[in-house]
């Protein structure tokens, strides 16, 4: 072991026999391990009863869910450091999986490595390949994609439990929002607005699965991935609506301005479609995708957002007018580039809760 102090967080929520052998692994290690019972109920009673008599147990009476179990671990350990006045670059936190899925040697080598990594979280990567199971290895697949297109920072793997830190990071860890597994995404995409790829390094793990469905994990793959991207969802259905009032807007509008100003035409079509469903996306994003209120402020910033692409949306599409491409299709095109600047503009400036 290095000099340096390391915690070792295990979220147990229904565990199995493997949890108190592992508990004594770690421990023998030279880590303190705190595993936390997120509500797994009275007939797991004899599981925890059976820890390594080191560890630290703490407890929710109900299921709260991973993030809610590691954010109780985390505020424990703050209040240790606290207590004892540790430099925060002295001391290390890791977490891991409870049903053994991680071998001793890579939780070493990932708490290392965070310790010689101030500031940057340090993720067990899994090698992606056919070993892993199939549902694993989509939900990887698709997370992956989604958070290097949003974030614009390639990470490995996004689901991996085995991650470490120095302790100086716990108070940004306890601040990120969610309760379940949309937390341990929630972080990522917390370090990558940070600091970009450059917030996380990465170790090659091996993973132990104890069967080809990997039937152990309590990962729902619809549910939580609905949890993990629910505004993205939520935005994508707000965004198809509007852009079903703007584009049978436009085309109505196309027929009707090309018998009049037919020089003009598409430009004032596009932009009387515009008005109407930035009217009723502002609505619909802010009541239903964000989950606020509509005031003056972010109504000013959004009509901003829209003016300025607008712009930009009838610049391309004048460019792509100027192909053999019908002009219906060049609308779609449009559409379809301009939607993820807007997620990220409206999710992280317009209607970005304010902490209180």
């Amino acid at each position: 072991m290095s000099k340096y102090k390391g915690y070792v967080i295990i979220p147990a929520y229904c565990p199995d026999a493997v949890l108190p052998a592992l508990t004594t692994t770690v421990c023998d290690l030279g880590y303190t391990v705190i595993v936390v019972n997120d509500g797994s109920g009275e007939q797991y009673s004899e599981v925890f009863a059976a820890l390594d008599p080191r560890v630290t147990l703490l407890v929710h009476e109900v299921n709260r869910g991973k993030g809610a179990a590691l954010k109780t671990a985390y505020t424990h350990i703050q209040g240790l450091c606290q207590a004892t006045k540790e430099d925060p670059a002295l001391c290390v936190v890791g977490t891991m999986d409870a049903d053994g899925q991680h071998t001793p040697q890579d939780l070493i080598r990932v708490m290392d490595e965070a310790a010689a990594s101030a500031g940057k979280l340090v993720l067990g990567v899994r090698v992606i390949d056919k070993k892993m199971p199939l549902r694993s290895r989509f939900g990887n697949g698709v997370t992956r994609g989604l958070f290097r297109l949003l974030t614009g920072a390639k990470v490995s793997d996004t689901q991996t439990g085995l991650r470490a830190f120095d302790t100086s990071l716990l108070s940004f860890m306890i601040s990120v929002e969610g309760d379940r597994y949309e937390y341990e995404m929630n972080v990522l995409s917390a370090q990558a607005k940070k600091h970009g790829t450059r917030g996380f390094s990465e170790i090659p793990i091996q993973t132990i699965y104890r069967d080809e469905d990997n039937s152990t994990s309590h990962f729902h793959p619809i549910k939580d991935s609905f949890r993990i991207y629910r505004h993205l969802f939520k935005f994508a259905g707000s965004s198809f609506l509007s852009f079903l009032v703007d584009y049978v807007l436009f085309i109505i509008f196309s027929a009707l301005f090309g018998m009049w100003i037919p020089a003009i035409s598409v430009t004032v079509a596009n932009v009387s479609a515009r008005i109407i469903s930035a009217i009723f996306n502002y609505n619909m994003n802010c009541r239903v995708v964000f989950e606020g209120k509509p005031n003056a402020h972010s109504a000013l910033e959004y009509t901003l957002l829209a003016i300025t692409l607008l712009v930009l949306n009838c610049g391309v599409l004048y460019l792509w007018g100027l192909t053999p491409i019908p002009i219906p299709v060049c609308k779609l095109l449009t559409e379809v580039c301009m939607f993820f600047v807007s997620y990220l503009i409206q999710k992280k400036i317009i209607f970005k809760k304010k902490k209180t």
